[in-house]
């Protein structure tokens, strides 16, 4: 019986060119950042949470977190189709801006 060994020899790069990164961690600045597009809903919330939070301190009702992300999100849910519709076309506009910028 004979048995057949592998003979690893190392790959020949001499030819190989270094290549610069395209950001560097030090010295150069960092990729630009684009901000993800908003959603209808996210576009709502920042409209109206501020005037929400201020109705419920004046009813007394709670303000925390939870207590205003549920109202707001109540209010979302009632809001007319006419009146949905002009924050559905804000997120059309901010993912038009966001794929525009990001396939620059």
């Amino acid at each position: 019986e004979t048995s057949t060994t592998m003979v690893r020899t190392k790959e020949d790069r001499s030819d190989w060119v270094a290549v610069q990164p395209e950001h560097s961690a030090a010295g150069d600045a960092a990729p630009p950042t684009i901000k993800t597009a908003k959603s209808a809903y996210a576009h709502f919330q920042k409209e109206n949470a501020s005037s929400i939070h201020r109705e419920l301190s004046s009813t007394g009702r709670q303000t925390d977190v939870g207590s205003l992300g549920r109202e707001v999100s109540s209010r979302w849910q009632a809001l007319p189709p006419d009146e949905r519709r002009r924050y559905e076309e804000m997120a059309e506009k901010d993912k038009f801006r966001f794929l525009s910028e990001s396939h620059k």
